[in-house]
């Protein structure tokens, strides 16, 4: 429900005889009026269930691969010049890869007790400014120019934060196939259309 006044509020209506299988209360939930003392009491709303959680050695070595895997989904988008697709591929998938890293990086400062919030809407405050520059020239028109722009500043972000949270983790950050990946990149922008 979104009021007049700004406020907003999402509900959740249950029948009553399928409270037990469709009653799903995470830590933000809190009940604004139970009359009949259906629910109980629950604990103070926090984002604990929102919490960064640390990646295993195979995450983030799927996570780097599923990047350096879809920027090159990217460009033969680009180089085809299908918008929709290079886009899609650009927008959805390797931003939401290069969010996740962040996250993960983000969590390390904050030993893991604070959220980035939904689709890292709290990144201003933790990244440092040189990295917010970075990350919002991540985003592009639809001007192919420009986009090939924002991919190449998308992946030196992303190998910047990866490689920072390898560090911290003793983790093994992919760097060849970073390296034949952007060669790659670099040589389909560059072929004849």
């Amino acid at each position: 429900m979104w009021f007049k006044d700004g406020n907003r509020i999402d509900l959740t209506l249950i029948p009553l005889e399928k409270k037990d299988t469709l009653l799903q209360i995470d830590s933000l939930t809190q009940v604004l009026l139970d009359k009949d003392g259906i629910i109980g009491d629950l604990p103070e709303p926090d984002d604990r269930d929102y919490l960064i959680k640390k990646p295993t050695e195979q995450e983030f070595l799927d996570l780097c691969n599923e990047f350096w895997w879809i920027t090159m989904n990217t460009a033969k988008g680009l180089w085809r010049e299908e918008l929709s697709y290079a886009m899609f591929m650009h927008e959805q998938i390797s931003r939401n890869v290069l969010i996740k890293v962040i996250e993960w990086d983000i969590a390390i400062r904050t030993d893991f007790q604070r959220s980035a919030g939904k689709l890292g809407k709290y990144f201003k405050e933790f990244l440092s400014a040189d990295e917010w520059r970075q990350f919002t020239q991540t985003y592009s028109n639809s001007d192919y120019c420009n986009i090939w722009s924002a991919l190449f500043v998308m992946c030196d972000l992303f190998r910047i934060v990866a490689n920072r949270v390898a560090s911290h983790f003793g983790f093994r950050y992919p760097m060849e196939d970073d390296q034949n990946v952007v060669a790659f990149l670099k040589e389909v922008q560059n072929l004849p259309k």
